[in-house]
This record gives C-alpha cells, sequence and structure tokens, in this order.
C-alpha cells in the first residue's frame, strides 16, 4: 500500500510539473502574440501618418514634401 500512495504522490508531482510547464508556454505565446499585434498595429499607424503628411499642403516657407507611396 505504501508503495502505491508514493507512485500516485509521484504522479501528481508530474502533473504539477507538466502544468506549470504547460502554462509557462502558454503564457509565452500569448506574450509573443501581443508582442506581434502591437508591432502591427504601430507599422500601420506609421504608414498612415506618413501617407497623410505626405499629403498635406506644404508649410509657408518651407519646400514641398515629396509624395512617395507606401503601399507594399
Amino acid at each position: 500500500m505504501a508503495s502505491l500512495a508514493v507512485g500516485k504522490e509521484k504522479l501528481a508531482q508530474h502533473d504539477d510539473e507538466w502544468r506549470q510547464e504547460a502554462l509557462a508556454i502558454l503564457v509565452s505565446v500569448a506574450a509573443a502574440e501581443v508582442k506581434r499585434r502591437r508591432a502591427r498595429t504601430r507599422r500601420k499607424t506609421c504608414r498612415s501618418l506618413a501617407e497623410i503628411y505626405a499629403v498635406t499642403e506644404p508649410i509657408e516657407g518651407k519646400p514641398p514634401r515629396v509624395q512617395e507611396s507606401f503601399h507594399s
């Protein structure tokens, strides 16, 4: 009976370790996804601002900007 209890305890410990490792992987994947989304949003925002800036009229006394296409 004692060996059965030890076996169950080791199995429970192994399950806990596996759960912790799985949780760490999920957290890592979620963090990478958040980082990817932020970078994509930042790129889209910068592209939009650049397009807006490229089509605005030149400020008096400043040379006109060259319009470029930012769509790739």
